[in-house]
C-alpha cells in the first residue's frame, strides 16, 4: 500500500507498507459425546465406524473457515469376550492450521445372558417338549449347553428330581429309588425308578462377562413301553416295539421289547381313547 503526503506550496511525499492480517484463533469446538454399545460379537464395527466418522458428535466453528478434523483412534482395549472401550481425541484444523481438541469414549458392554440348548440321547430338544423314555431305556443322557453372543459361556446342571403322582394326587419322592451322575452339564440316568416318574432337571449358564441365564427346565416323563393299538376293536397293553404295536392285555407279556413286538390284546381290552 502507498500512502502519499502534499504540503500547502504543493510538495509531497510517497511512502509504502504493507498490512497483513493473521489468524491465530483456534476453532471453537464443542464437546464429542460418549457412546457404549451391546457386543454383537464382532467389534461393533458399524458403530465404531459411524462414531468416529461422526467426530463423536462433536462440532465446531471457525471465523476463517474449517480444514477439517483427525482422531487418534488406535484399537479398542480388550475387555471380557468381544467387549472393549477406546477414549479417542478429536481434532479440528482451520484453513491456517489452528486446531482445537476435544475427547470421548467408545465402549462395548455385555449385558445379555447366554441362551441354553438341550439335547436327550444326543438328540437335540426344547425345554416344554412332551418327552418321554421308557423305564428300560437306560443309560439315558442329559445335556445342557450355554451359548453366546460375545463371547465363550458354560452351562450346568443345577438339579433333578424323580417323583410320582398317585391316584389320589399325592406327589411322592422317588428320588431314592433312582440312580444317576451329573458331571458340568450332563446328567446320566441309569435308573429312574420306573413308569410314572416325572424327571425334572434345572440348568443355567454363564458367559465370561458374568451374566447368567435364568434357570432352564426340561421335564421328562417315564412311560409305559407298548401302548397297544386295538386289532379288531379290542386294545392291549404290553411290551411292543412301539406304541403302534399291539401287546397283551396283561399290561405286560413275554416279548423282548425293543426286538420283538407284542402279541396282540385279548378280546374285550379296554379301548385306548
Amino acid at each position: 500500500m502507498i500512502v502519499t503526503a502534499t504540503d500547502a506550496a504543493g510538495n509531497s511525499s510517497s511512502s509504502s507498507f504493507t498490512v497483513t492480517v493473521n489468524d491465530l484463533e483456534a476453532p471453537v469446538v464443542s464437546a464429542a459425546s460418549n457412546q457404549t454399545v451391546e457386543c454383537d460379537g464382532a467389534g461393533n464395527i458399524e458403530a465404531l465406524n459411524a462414531w468416529l466418522a461422526a467426530n463423536g458428535d462433536a462440532s465446531a466453528t471457525d471465523n476463517c473457515g474449517i480444514d477439517g478434523w483427525s482422531n487418534d483412534f488406535a484399537g479398542l482395549s480388550d475387555g471380557c469376550g468381544a467387549t472393549g472401550s477406546a477414549t479417542v481425541t478429536f481434532t479440528v484444523t482451520d484453513i491456517h492450521g489452528n486446531s482445537s481438541s476435544t475427547s470421548a469414549t467408545f465402549t462395548i458392554v455385555d449385558t445379555t445372558a447366554p441362551e441354553l440348548a438341550w439335547s436327550l440321547n444326543g438328540a437335540a430338544v426344547n425345554a416344554g417338549d412332551a418327552l418321554t423314555i421308557q423305564p428300560n431305556q437306560t443309560p439315558v443322557t442329559v445335556n445342557v449347553t450355554a451359548s453366546d453372543l460375545c463371547g465363550g459361556a458354560t452351562a450346568g446342571v443345577l438339579g433333578v428330581t424323580f417323583h410320582k403322582v398317585n391316584k389320589k394326587g399325592k406327589v411322592i419322592d422317588k428320588t431314592a429309588d433312582t440312580e444317576f451322575t451329573i458331571v458340568g452339564g450332563t446328567l446320566t440316568i441309569l435308573d429312574a425308578a420306573g413308569v410314572g416318574t416325572i424327571i425334572t432337571i434345572t440348568a443355567n449358564g454363564a458367559d465370561e462377562c458374568g451374566n447368567v441365564s435364568d434357570t432352564g427346565t426340561l421335564v421328562i416323563n417315564v412311560v409305559n413301553p407298548g401302548q397297544g393299538k386295538a386289532v379288531d376293536g379290542n386294545d392291549g397293553v404290553g411290551n411292543g416295539v412301539d406304541g403302534d404295536t399291539p401287546g397283551h392285555d396283561n399290561n405286560g407279556g413275554n416279548d423282548d421289547p425293543g426286538t420283538s413286538p407284542g402279541n396282540p390284546g385279548a378280546k374285550g381290552g379296554k379301548k385306548n381313547r
